[in-house]
Parts: structure tokens; sequence; C-alpha cells
């Protein structure tokens, strides 16, 4: 009997060493496992940050539509075109010329210069060299009212009314401000205060304006509201003038921000001009764009190459990215 107990004992002893090993082993998998369970579950964005690094976002990819080239659709209008004209549509998001033509050109501007005085009027109310509510004029025209500064600066814009911008232009002080405004824009085809333009330096003035950097949120509202609200004015028993009915009527989809100024002659339109912000809220695209017309048919005319315009931006498809 004490010969066999020996060998019992050797295999007992090992049982409990493959035991313990596998205690071990157990207990050893058991912490590896709760690691990487701790990995998986807490750290999981760390790793997949180190090997998986999002994309970096440009601005050009988060903010800037891609390009059109508007060339072709005012070619194509261009060779419909009775008259003459000036004109330059520019990419306001990509800060570049989408479409051109005879932009070079010095053309009778007639009432756009309005613009140019409002807003001079407006940065002489925000650096407070004027008040919005001192009595500017009495008028005796179809309006036949007393208006303040403030009032005047609408009704310039809003229904081109010249019974507060010729006051305006006749005031000395104000006149020379816009003649050292236009040069120091470098607006060289410009002169007499804004009445001639060329369509290039129009657009240079509207760049200018779209970040308007004298003028405070509230006067900058105020003359975009101007440029976009405009009925149809009773100026007489028999005559009402719409504002809208050339660039801005063609279009549906768009927000157009509009000063137009014309010229009537017995055998038609002899001047008929738009200078407009033109946005699309769907697409997040913005143009500047200034016409200058010289005895087209129509008003219907400008009403058709603001139609054109539309068409090429809605149908307008992206090229793919590569992944």
């Amino acid at each position: 009997m004490t010969q066999n107990s020996h060998p019992q004992n050797s295999f007992t002893r090992l049982i409990s060493k493959n035991l313990f090993k596998m205690v071990i082993l157990f207990l050893g998998t058991a912490v590896i496992s709760f690691i990487v369970a701790k990995i998986a579950l807490g750290g999981a964005k760390i790793v997949a940050e180190t090997f998986f690094p999002p994309a970096e976002p440009t601005a050009d990819q988060d903010t800037t539509p891609e390009f059109i080239d508007l060339q072709p659709t005012l070619d194509a209008w261009i060779e419909q075109l009775s008259g003459n004209a000036s004109i330059m549509i520019y990419d306001l998001d990509n800060d570049k010329i989408a479409a051109e033509y005879q932009s070079g050109e010095t053309f009778y501007a007639a009432s756009v210069y309005k613009l140019l005085f409002a807003y001079d009027g407006y940065q002489q109310i925000d650096a407070k060299l004027a008040s919005a509510d001192e009595k500017f004029i009495t008028t005796y025209d179809y309006r036949a009212n007393s208006y303040t500064l403030g009032e005047c600066l609408d009704l310039i814009v809003r229904e081109s009314y010249n019974g507060c911008a010729e006051p305006m232009r006749s005031d000395k002080k104000r006149f020379t401000r816009i003649e050292n405004f236009t040069k120091q824009l470098g607006l060289a085809n410009t002169s007499a205060a804004g009445l001639y333009s060329s369509a290039a330096d129009l657009i240079t003035l509207l760049k200018y304006y779209y970040k308007h950097p004298e003028l405070s949120e509230e006067s900058w509202q105020k003359l975009r509201a101007s440029m976009l609200d405009q009925p149809a004015t009773k100026v007489d028993k028999n005559e009402i003038e719409d504002w809208r009915q050339g660039l801005p009527n063609g279009f549906t989809a768009a927000e157009v921000y509009d000063k137009v100024g014309w010229l009537y002659g017995k055998k038609g339109w002899e001047t008929y001009n738009d200078l407009a912000f033109v946005e699309f809220p769907e697409q997040n695209r913005h143009f500047a764009i200034a016409v200058l017309t010289k005895n087209v048919a129509s008003a219907q005319t400008i009403s058709e190459l603001g139609q054109k315009i539309e068409e090429a931006v809605l149908n307008f498809t992206p090229i793919p990215q590569n992944p």
C-alpha cells in the first residue's frame, strides 16, 4: 500500500497543477475580455478617429455652390435683342463673372443713380451726421406731402420718387460725396453722380453694397426692403408705374432686390435699366446683375432675360465629385 501511494500523489499533483493553469488562463482571458470591452465601449471613437480620421470640410464643399457659366444664356438672349445693351451677371458666391456683354460701355443710367444717394443717406445717418426723422422736403406732385430724410431714402428706391431724389441731387454736399465715392471705388465709366455708367461699374458698386461696410444692419435691411417690396404706384388718374415689369418679372423662384431706371420716348423705351441682387434661397445662390439697355422693344425683353437666367440656374446639374 505504501508503494502504491506515490503514483496517486503524483497524479493528484498533476491535476492540481493543470487546474491551476486553467484558472489562471480563465482569469487572464476574462481580464483581457474586460479590457477589450472597455476599449470597444469607451474608446471606440478614439480608435476609429485614429485609423479613419474624419475628412476636414472645405469651404467649397460646405458653402460655395458650383460655378455656373451663364455666358451661353446671355449670348442666346443677345441674339434676339433689338436694341443695344451693357450687361454683366456676377456670381457673388464664387466671386466671378458669370456672363457679360459690352460691360465696359457707358450708358445713360437714368434712375439707377438713386441707389448711390440712398446708400449715402443711410451712411450719414449711421455716422450720426444726419437723422432719419428730420424733415427733408415738402412735395407738391402726386404725393403732395412732407417727408423726412428716412422716408425719402425709402421712396427714391421703392418707387423711384423724384420728389425726394431731385433735391438730393441739387444738394452740392451730397453730390460731391457721391462723386468722391465713385472715384474711391474706381468707377471710371461713371459720371454726373451716377447718371451715366457701365454694367461693369455698377457691378462693382453692387459688390461693395453687398458688404456694406459703412452701414448698420438696420440701415442695410431698410435698403434691401426698399429694393424688394415695390408695389405699382398710381402717379395720376391714368398712369400706374410698375417698377418690377422688367428683370424681376422674369423670376419666380428667386428673390429680386431691384432698382429700375427708365426713359420712355415716343417710339418706346429709349432706356430701360435694372440693377439687382438675385437670390435663390433653395439653391443658396446669389448674383448681382446689371442691365443697361437702349431702344429695346419692351420691358418684356428684359423680363425674358431674367427668365432665361432662372432656367439656367434651376436646371443646372452639378458635376459629381470623386469620393
